[in-house]
């Protein structure tokens, strides 16, 4: 292993570009003579095939690190280039650099990231923004019902429960309801962070656009009540797969269906 190192330095030694003249020579003000590069000092292919014969190498004495010794190497080598990126790259990030302004209390929005510890996961890039609708920018009530349509499924009456808000924040934001977006489609978390902030823009941009108010268009709540029968958690009936609301209600049964049918009658 030590012949066969000796033999790539004295190959790559005859590779390396002539030198000029000594710096004492440029004190004196001797003019400075330039060696002409000629393709006869290149290696042949001869001439490193016979230094690299395996016929001619010793045998390995052991006298080389061990694969430990050369993670440890690695190691150091990515610690090296990461030094240089902080001493070379990162005062150029100066230019960039901006204040931090935290947001006031009209401004409530809150993210949800997974994290396994170091270890690498598809689910690391995924990006889950809730906010509560009633802290949104609208400029009328038409509005707020035009971005409750606009979400769909997306929008809840009650707050995700992994959203992170305490009851007394719930109580105080969840007036309107809240709108939860995801993305893992983008490889990196902040670029599906982005993109469902700039869907949220989009949305409540499209809201406030009040050419189409959609003001005769209920709003959907099946995913609502779809959710609470799967989750059979006290909001149906044990042996019923629809509990009964006042949407089951016979209409002739009402008072005022009655009346109405006896005043025909006379």
């Amino acid at each position: 292993m030590a012949s066969l190192t000796a033999a790539a330095r004295r190959a790559s030694s005859q590779l390396r570009r002539p030198q000029l003249s000594s710096p004492a020579t440029w004190a004196t003000g001797s003019t400075v003579q330039r060696r002409s590069f000629r393709s006869n000092d290149l290696p042949t292919f001869k001439s490193l095939q016979d230094e690299f014969e395996l016929e001619d190498i010793e045998e390995f004495e052991g006298d080389d690190a061990t694969a430990l010794g050369h993670l440890i190497l690695r190691q150091q080598r990515e610690y090296l280039n990461l030094f240089r990126k902080i001493e070379l790259e990162v005062p150029q990030l100066k230019a960039f650099r901006r204040p931090f302004v935290p947001p006031t209390s009209n401004k409530y929005l809150t993210t949800r990231q997974l994290w396994y510890g170091g270890e690498e996961h598809p689910a690391e890039r995924k990006a889950v923004v809730v906010v509560p609708v009633s802290k949104l920018p609208f400029s009328t009530p038409s509005a707020l019902h035009k971005f409750k349509l606009l979400a769909g499924p997306r929008w809840t009456r009650e707050c995700p429960k992994d959203a992170g808000l305490s009851s007394g924040e719930l109580e105080s934001l969840g007036k309107e309801g809240f709108v939860k977006i995801s993305c893992e489609d983008l490889p990196d978390h902040g670029l599906n962070l982005k993109w469902c902030s700039d869907v949220l823009d989009r949305m409540v941009k499209e809201s406030n656009d009040t050419s189409e108010t959609f003001s005769d268009i209920p709003v959907d709540e099946r995913h609502i009540r779809s959710r609470d029968r799967k989750q059979r958690a006290g909001k149906h009936h044990a042996r019923r797969a629809k509990r009964s609301t006042i949407e089951d209600f016979p209409k002739e049964w009402l008072p005022n269906a009655g009346q109405s049918a006896a005043t025909q009658t006379i």
